[in-house]
């Protein structure tokens, strides 16, 4: 899915690095929080570079390897997530010491870091394996009912997971009173299963092909 994903006149290289630079400016809109339209429009940037970046980097790197690789490189890819959650879970009790706005400048300022160390290390070139355009006298495919149901599937794993990304630690910590000690130690084990799951499924994928490998993670 990720290899259909083409932003015109601009690279893939260019746009990660963009939307790298849009979630640490995000980060650091947030510590001034001038009203709620302002938070939330930091917000919105952030979510939205975030999710372009996790398909960007999917469709930069894929086409750079090796077809019986590509279901475990794509874990690879996506086990960044994971540890990006378990290293909030970690780091945010931490930065909260010094007050909430020095808590989103310091992720603001990983961020960046994180952002310059991967600067220069995208593929220069982008997909070199795209598919030639149609004639035009060629009429289109219809659309298998297969990849509908991929596309729902993907659709409401997403909506699942809304929830328990947004609500869980508040829950725990709050909710249940048990403390952001313990819902940070959750969010930790939320991440631990989003590092662990990925890459299982990649190699799943390229051992036994991706519709037995889907059916199976279901």
């Amino acid at each position: 899915l990720a290899k259909e994903v083409q932003f015109e006149g601009m690279g893939h290289t260019a746009t990660l690095r963009w939307m790298m630079v849009g979630v640490t400016l995000a980060f650091v809109g947030c510590a001034f929080p001038l009203s709620l339209a302002w938070f939330f429009a930091w917000r919105l940037v952030s979510g939205v570079a975030g999710g372009a970046i996790m398909v960007l980097v999917a469709a930069t790197v894929l086409p750079h390897v090796p077809p019986a690789r590509k279901g475990l490189a794509s874990g690879a890819i996506f086990l960044g997530v994971g540890l990006g959650v378990a290293a909030s879970g970690t780091l945010v009790p931490l930065l909260l010491h010094l007050g909430l706005r020095g808590t989103w400048l310091g992720l603001a300022g990983v961020s960046g870091l994180l952002a310059a160390a991967s600067w220069f290390g995208w593929p220069a070139s982008g997909p070199t394996d795209r598919a030639a355009p149609a004639p035009a006298t060629t009429p289109p495919a219809p659309a298998r009912p297969g990849l509908r149901v991929l596309y729902a599937q993907y659709a409401l794993m997403a909506v699942g997971l809304v929830a328990p990304m947004v609500f869980l630690v508040d829950f725990i910590a709050r909710g249940l009173g048990a403390g952001a000690h313990l819902g940070s130690l959750f969010w930790v084990l939320y991440g631990v299963g989003a590092i662990v799951g990925p890459p299982l499924y990649g190699l799943l994928a390229d051992r036994m092909g991706p519709r037995p490998a889907v059916r199976l993670a279901l």
